[in-house]
């Protein structure tokens, strides 16, 4: 029997000269020419089920196929195209990211957005970013910083609830010069000597 798993991708894409489009893992490339879900379907496994999302401010991700969906999505993480504008609510939660360029265009990261990713070790913070959402980075226990690369110049004024909880390797943090609220638990289990 033909195994065959189907994504969907919502799309948002940027008011640009730009083209949105996704690259499928098997190579084909779907255009994005307004809001919308996207869908393509793999057979059998035949390619990788990742895919680059270029030139949206916004995307997320889904499956018809929950287990081939979870699996995959151990294997291959979806990439951040320039242009992105906002990293969607749990869009990485849980996926085996290790290191992650965030692109420069990216002004606010979701509630959620890479909760349990426990191999994530370093991650860029671009001058843009405005806004972190509540358990962005929970559960991120092999995060760790020396400096936060634009965090301490950002528009950033608050660091939300739980951000950053049980990132059990954090040592060290550069907050922004701005005037910075901290949320309840938003480095609970750090490292960090406050």
């Amino acid at each position: 029997a033909t195994r065959r798993t189907k994504f969907y991708v919502t799309v948002t894409p940027n008011r640009n000269d730009k083209q949105c489009f996704i690259e499928w893992g098997d190579g084909s490339r779907t255009v994005c020419d307004r809001w919308g879900v996207y869908e393509h379907e793999y057979e059998n496994r035949t390619a990788d089920y990742t895919c680059n999302i270029v030139n949206a401010y916004e995307f997320s991700i889904g499956s018809g196929n929950s287990e081939d969906y979870s699996k995959s999505m151990v294997e291959s993480i979806p990439t951040l195209g320039d242009g992105l504008g906002k990293i969607s609510d749990g869009l990485y939660s849980g996926m085996n990211v290790e290191g992650l360029r965030i692109p420069d265009s990216v002004e606010s990261i979701g509630t959620s957005a890479f909760s349990g990713c426990t191999e994530l070790e370093n991650l860029n913070f671009p001058e843009s970013l405005s806004s972190l959402g509540e358990y962005a980075f929970d559960g991120c226990t092999n995060l760790r910083f020396t400096n936060i690369n634009g965090l301490s110049s950002s528009p950033i004024t608050s660091i939300p609830e739980a951000c950053f909880r049980s990132c059990v390797r954090m040592n060290a943090i550069t907050l922004p010069q701005s005037n910075t609220t901290i949320g309840a638990s938003a480095f609970y289990g750090t490292n960090l000597q406050m």
